[in-house]
């Protein structure tokens, strides 16, 4: 069982942006509640504290009548104040009375402790409804001291009150609601040179590694990831030139000796006895094969390295098909394969006639190879406009998981690698050529069929 903060913790690390969100939002809610309160303390103590400052500046001047013998000019004990719209009370209380002067329904204006000579005493009275503001001063003329006490109402500054914090809240609101969209769009902003980096890299060809990676300028914090990528970049694409110049190195020098063994064996086949001439046939057939495999090591690192560019110029495809199918109905009637073209007409693309040559072969080898015995390979092409070839053969020994292997260097599908007529590269060389000329080259399984999809090629009215 997990807990509620591993839970949430996940949650954030499941995206950058979203933590980023989380924390803007989070922070920018504890500023506006804090700016909230802060507002609304001050705005009470400068409301409350201006009402007492009122307040005792009436109750001082009602005073100063009684002290000098005019209480009859008081006001009434109950009168409005017209200013502020609001209730006010005035009240003489004699010391032994402080209790028991307040008549039925009126409230209670009696101060709830002792107040001291020249101090005044503020407090609060409850009404019903509402409560009211009061201040009591002790009098100390005209025989014993009496107390004088002025209240009041506070209905209309707390309906005042209520407004300014309804006010503030949906100020509060609306701050944070207009935080969050912009706390999106700032997130969203500020990410946006990363998508871009992250769309540079996955623009990347894996055949053509760059030393330093064309991307748009980085933020600061960013760049030192683009100075590591970088430098990673750097190092798998010097370990590629070494591998790519390694193997067209061992295939360029292997090729000599390669003829040597040959020119040796054919000449040791002839004057051999008819029983040694079989061996000297299987070395010449061994030789042959490892002569193709070294042919198709030495065209891969060309293409790949970019030594070698297509030449693209008009050419019919059906009519280049039916002649390459000719020559693989040789290789596919020893095992009872045929093939089928289907009626085409005229199907004219822009390519490479030499590569296109080179891949068709490699794919029609490959399906005389492995089709099952006594079974057709289907051949048609797609959509006019935009020629796609297919090619179709029973491969009851694949499975899907296999497709992916289709076009590495030397797989088989036997884990033995047994010795054939083909040194295992002819679909990674078919894949080179097409990614060479800018097509594509899919492998789908279904019921048991293999079907390889070729294209599209580029029409005449393209060019």
């Amino acid at each position: 069982m997990f807990s509620s903060s591993g839970r949430v913790g996940r949650w954030l690390n499941v995206s950058l942006a979203r933590r980023l969100l989380v924390v803007q939002t989070a922070g920018l809610l504890l500023l506006l509640g804090g700016l909230f309160f802060m507002l609304d303390w001050s705005i009470d103590y400068q409301i409350y504290g201006r009402m007492d400052g009122d307040l005792l500046d009436h109750a001082r001047s009602y005073a100063l009548l009684v002290s000098t013998g005019h209480a009859d000019e008081l006001p009434a004990r109950e009168s409005a104040n017209p200013g502020m719209h609001t209730r006010e009370w005035v009240r003489v209380l004699a010391p032994d009375a402080r209790r028991g002067i307040a008549t039925a329904n009126r409230p209670d204006l009696a101060p709830p402790r002792a107040v001291t000579a020249g101090q005044p005493l503020f407090y609060d009275v409850p009404l019903h409804p509402g409560r009211a503001r009061a201040v009591a001063l002790v009098l100390g003329t005209h025989g014993l001291p009496r107390m004088l006490v002025v209240a009041e109402d506070l209905s209309a500054k707390d309906w005042l009150e209520h407004r300014l914090h309804f006010a503030l809240w949906v100020g509060v609101v609306l701050a944070s609601a207009l935080g969050a969209l912009l706390a999106v769009a700032s997130v969203r902003r500020g990410l946006r040179p990363l998508d871009a980096f992250s769309a540079a890299v996955a623009r990347l060809d894996p055949e053509q590694l760059p030393q330093v990676l064309s991307a748009p300028p980085l933020p600061l914090e960013l760049v030192p990831l683009r100075r590591a990528l970088d430098a990673a970049l750097a190092r798998v694409a010097a370990a590629l030139q070494r591998e790519r110049r390694f193997s067209r190195d061992v295939a360029h020098e292997l090729r000599t000796p390669l003829a040597e063994i040959r020119i040796a064996a054919e000449l040791a086949e002839r004057e051999a006895a008819p029983p040694a001439r079989a061996a000297f046939a299987a070395v010449l057939q061994s030789a042959e094969r490892l002569q193709r495999t070294i042919d198709s090591l030495l065209a891969l690192t060309r293409y790949e390295a970019g030594l070698a560019q297509p030449q693209p110029e008009p050419l019919d495809l059906a009519v280049l098909l039916a002649q390459r199918v000719a020559l693989a109905s040789r290789l596919g009637a020893a095992r009872d394969v045929r093939f089928d073209v289907a009626q085409a007409g005229e199907r004219w693309a822009l390519s490479d006639p030499a590569l296109l040559e080179r891949i068709l072969d490699n794919l029609l080898q490959n399906a005389a190879t492995y089709a099952a015995p006594h079974s057709t390979v289907q051949l048609g092409f797609g959509a006019a406009a935009a020629p796609l070839l297919q090619i179709r053969n029973a491969a009851p020994d694949l499975e899907a998981a296999d497709l992916v292997h289709l076009g590495e260097r030397f797989w088989r599908k036997s884990p033995a690698r047994e010795s054939d007529v083909h040194g295992g590269l002819g679909l990674a060389l078919a894949r080179t050529l097409a990614s060479v000329l800018g097509l594509e080259l899919r492998f789908a399984l279904a019921e048991g069929a293999l079907t390889v999809n070729l294209g599209p090629f580029r029409g005449l009215s393209e060019s």
